[in-house]
């Protein structure tokens, strides 16, 4: 506890402080306020054991009473004769409080702990001068500028410095030399030219990704669609998930919603998610997820568009999204789709796992048909599967082609050939045979089929039962 000086952690507005300590004269008791010394011309007595500040003190201010008996003049000056009480007093008082007042000086001193080690308990340490030697102490003004590359005086390599003023000069000095090529400008990169930049640092960050995370756009984790459960038609169930946008510079994570099919988009869950338009029956449409550019809100979107550049009625602020999957919208219900990375199959639990594409239809003997494979996206896999039926025709058979149709929709070159042999008996019993194989959609979704061989009429059914994405996800980089 010091003997001569008090500290208060003033209030808004105070202005009177307690002085704890005896004094002598008034001059003796300094003020201090933040550090700084009170002129006495700002301050009053308004009796002997307090001190008013004419301006209150903002709240949190440091104020300091410190008592200074004077050590330059002595307060009794003996002369012959008599002495008093009084006077022998004074004088060993002004003595006494000196002592007491260089204890105090000394508890405020910077001391060393048991460990010989110099301790500030905690406090700042100030007026510290810029360092020479290496084992000054820096300031915080030093050590910004050591850490922004701004420093004046740079310490020495002997010293553990690097002896530069900059970044670039340093590794320099240290032999660093970072090398490679920006792939945004194609320019490479060494010691000569600066150093990195942030643009550089982007680029070797994206190179990792590539390298050891392959495919990055076309992966996305959740985002499942299944058909909701109460309304089967329109409404579609979408799981929580996280993927980056077709640009890769915006990571999104959207939370499981139900949209509705049968209405135009609006945000949030239960709303609409139709792009534009309305909805149409045997009809496939297109998923999408999307971040709002100003609030960062994620919502989903269904198009009948394949990417989402293609996408023209993006809802207002939405201009990032992906693709996360794709459904069936059948005559009486969604037909739902289970997703595994790119590969998709209906749920065997509808129709035994199989889309109906199209049904009774009469194919004519080595003529291509163009069928729109509607269960499945365009420029997609898709495994297909035919029946041949025809019961008015002992005997009948055909064997059922299947083949890429071109984007012109004039045909293809590749014939995947599909098996499909139907039989009837004498005793008007019959048989029916199917064959599967897997044939690309073109970009209006068409595969060609014909028959061929055909004995009798040839009556096909046709199904879609899985297909796969070429990339599940856009990539645009």
């Amino acid at each position: 506890m010091a003997f001569a000086r008090d500290v208060y952690t003033a209030t808004g507005g105070q202005t009177d402080f307690t002085i704890s300590f005896p004094y002598q004269e008034q001059e003796d008791v300094r003020v201090f306020q933040n550090g700084a010394l009170v002129d006495t011309a700002d301050y009053t007595f308004p009796n002997a054991t307090t001190v008013r500040l004419d301006t209150g003190a903002t709240a949190s201010d440091t104020i300091v009473l410190q008592r200074y008996t004077s050590q330059d003049t002595r307060t009794v000056d003996f002369t012959a004769g008599p002495l008093t009480e009084s006077d022998l007093d004074n004088s060993a008082i002004q003595s006494f409080y000196m002592a007491q007042e260089a204890l105090d000086s000394v508890g405020l001193n910077l001391t060393k702990d048991a460990g010989e080690r110099w301790d500030a308990e905690g406090e700042r340490i100030v007026n510290v001068g810029s360092p020479v030697d290496g084992t000054d102490a820096v300031t915080k003004d030093y050590a910004d500028a050591l850490a922004t590359g701004t420093l004046g005086s740079p310490i020495s390599i002997a010293n553990g410095g690097t002896a530069a003023t900059t970044a670039a000069a340093a590794l320099t000095n240290l032999g660093a030399v970072p090398v490679g090529t920006n792939p945004a400008t194609g320019v490479s990169y060494d010691n000569s030219t600066s150093g990195l930049t942030a643009t550089d640092a982007q680029a070797a960050i994206d190179e990792i990704v590539d390298e050891f995370v392959p495919n990055t756009n076309a992966t996305s984790y959740g985002f499942y669609t299944t058909r909701n459960a109460v309304d089967t038609v329109n409404d579609v169930d979408i799981s929580a998930g996280q993927c980056w946008d077709t640009t890769r510079t915006v990571f999104m994570q959207g939370s499981a919603m139900t949209k509705r099919l049968d209405d135009t988009w609006a945000a949030g869950t239960g709303n609409g998610m139709l792009d534009t338009g309305t909805v149409a029956f045997d009809e496939g449409y297109h998923i999408y997820v999307m971040i709002n550019d100003n609030d960062g809100t994620v919502d989903y979107l269904a198009s009948l568009e394949g990417t989402w550049s293609a996408v023209s009625s993006k809802p207002p602020n939405y201009t990032k999204g992906q693709i996360i999957g794709y459904i069936t919208r059948g005559s009486s219900e969604i037909i739902p789709v289970e997703w595994s990375g790119s590969y998709a199959e209906y749920d065997a639990a509808v129709n035994g796992g199989y889309k109906t594409i199209f049904s009774d239809s009469t194919i004519a003997d080595r003529t291509y048909v163009n069928y729109d494979i509607f269960a499945a996206p365009a420029d997609s896999v898709t495994s297909l599967t035919f029946r041949v039926i025809d019961a008015s025709t002992a005997n009948a058979s055909a064997r059922i082609y299947a083949r890429y149709a071109g984007d012109a929709g004039g045909g293809g070159t590749t014939v995947n050939e599909i098996l499909a042999f139907h039989q009837i008996g004498g005793g008007g019993t019959f048989q029916e045979t199917s064959g599967s194989a897997l044939v690309r959609t073109n970009s209006n979704r068409e595969v060609q089929v014909a028959a061929l061989d055909a004995s009798g009429s040839a009556i096909l059914h046709g199904y879609c039962r899985s297909f796969w994405l070429k990339d599940r996800l856009e990539a645009t980089s």
